[in-house]
């Protein structure tokens, strides 16, 4: 699985356990589903966007990075 592979499940994850879906994420980082979107196709994302979104969805970066894997 590649990190990108690994980072998409994170997300799809992280989102179920808060009961978020991506428009949802996208209202709070202040920023289009369509970005969302974006990241979930691609993967590109900053450090600082990483952590946003781990925060935002009551995970430690750390957290968010080991779902992918498991």
């Amino acid at each position: 699985m590649t990190l990108q592979e690994k980072l998409e499940k994170s997300l799809r994850i992280a989102l179920a356990h808060e009961g978020m879906n991506q428009k949802q994420l996208a209202d709070k980082m202040k920023c289009t589903p369509t970005y969302i979107s974006n990241i979930m196709k691609n993967g590109k994302l900053s450090i600082a966007k990483l952590d946003e979104v781990a925060t935002i969805l009551n995970c430690t970066l750390w957290k968010f990075i080991q779902l992918g894997e498991e």
